[in-house]
């Protein structure tokens, strides 16, 4: 985009928010070391309003916050219809924008300071901040030039804003299950507002790939010692910090996604998890923990289903959107030639990853009935290509 072009009020609006959480913030220094000063957090929300400007917003309008309503009987289709058509790496909402969108959303009404409470108001703080932050590319403003050079395929802003949107939806979905019996307990506010920014913070400088095999928390505890800082020099509170530190620990596929899928699993099933159930082996000690918070479980779980769905949740055509997206990415960042497209590779992610479902309360009910679809016909092709290839006829020399 032309530099220009001058930013709508809308985006002034945001990026005065930031810049002001920034300038409040308890330690100064938190600011130059995440984002190099203050001309580096204005720059980062100048890119980040290049690519807003652009985007006309066909699906969620800015001012329309009832847009992804999670008892929309649509919802799914409008969100995929986003994966697959409306959102891309230079035609998206920006990250604040869609920070201030979900905010808004939360609270029902534009979000008004002086009634929140000090914890609250944290949160919110942090939100926006980290918000921003997720907007840079390994820690570097997201120029053209480093656009070019360092941005993820998979992980980056774009699925970030999924995962975002998707968490809101789904804590949301949460809600309303939990009013009409089918879900423990509602969330509140501020915890739906933890989750929102769990969501932003959860791959920030994500160096793409997966983590080394000797180190199943690489990205997460590089993600969280990114973020914590923020939330400290925001005023967020030691024990939600802790519970950011939990939710992005849960996010690792080796292992801890597992143990956090069981532990949803036990509780949905009335029963309260223990150590021993989990976690037979004492693989993961730093996740014990959780087992005594089910409201602590289920918002790791909404994080963790709202990660994946956009791959598992909405359709075949976002499956296949994401799944080329992180064949490029598994390529160019690891090295490793593997076609996700494949029903091979669906069957393996969906043992692998998404298990026998998604984990929360919300996630099984509004993504479920897709993945198993998805799954269904994945193995019934791999099934008829075995046949195929049985009944065909070996080209090799009948032996003499």
């Amino acid at each position: 985009m032309p530099d220009t072009l001058q930013n709508t009020d809308q985006e002034n609006e945001i990026a005065k928010r930031v810049q002001e959480v920034a300038a409040s913030a308890g330690d100064p220094s938190v600011i130059q070391t995440a984002f190099n000063g203050q001309a580096g957090l204005q720059a980062t929300l100048q890119e980040a309003a290049r690519v807003d400007r652009a985007f006309h917003y066909p699906v969620s309008g800015r001012d329309s916050t009832d847009v992804f309503r999670a008892d929309d009987p649509d919802i799914i289709e409008k969100y995929s219809k986003l994966c697959v058509e409306y959102w891309s790496l230079d035609h998206r909402p920006s990250l604040p924008a869609i920070a201030q969108a979900e905010i808004n959303r939360i609270h029902g009404t534009a979000v008004d300071s002086e009634q929140d409470d000090p914890h609250m108001q944290a949160l919110q703080n942090a939100t926006y901040l980290i918000a921003a932050r997720g907007e840079m590319i390994k820690g570097q403003v997201p120029d053209d030039a480093v656009k070019a050079r360092d941005m993820n395929a998979y992980h980056n802003a774009v699925h970030t804003g999924h995962v975002a949107l998707m968490a809101n939806i789904l804590s949301e979905k949460n809600n309303l299950m939990a009013a009409d019996g089918q879900a423990a307990f509602a969330l509140t506010d501020e915890e739906r507002v933890l989750v929102l920014l769990a969501a932003f913070a959860h791959d920030i400088d994500h160096g793409g790939g997966g983590n080394p095999k000797d180190d199943i928390y690489h990205f997460e505890e590089q993600t969280y010692n990114v973020v914590q800082p923020l939330m400290a020099a925001c005023g967020v509170s030691e024990a939600h910090q802790e519970q950011m530190h939990m939710i992005l620990r849960t996010t690792s596929p080796q292992g801890p996604q597992t143990f956090l899928k069981q532990a949803a699993k036990i509780y949905q099933n009335g029963d309260t998890p223990t150590a021993d159930a989990v976690d037979p082996d004492g693989k993961f000690p730093e996740l014990h923990a959780m087992l005594d918070d089910p409201r602590l479980v289920q918002m790791c779980a909404i994080i963790s289903d709202a990660d994946l769905f956009a791959s598992a949740g909405a359709g075949k055509d976002a499956n296949y959107v994401q799944s080329i997206k992180l064949s490029r990415e598994m390529k160019e960042a690891a090295g490793q030639d593997i076609d996700f497209t494949t029903d091979q590779a669906f069957k393996g992610f969906a043992n692998f990853v998404v298990g026998d479902g998604f984990a929360s309360y919300a996630g099984q009910a509004l993504g479920n009935d897709r993945f198993y679809d998805l799954l269904t016909q994945a193995e019934r092709n791999i099934e008829r290509a075995a046949a195929q290839d049985a009944a065909t006829p070996s080209s090799s020399p009948a032996p003499s």
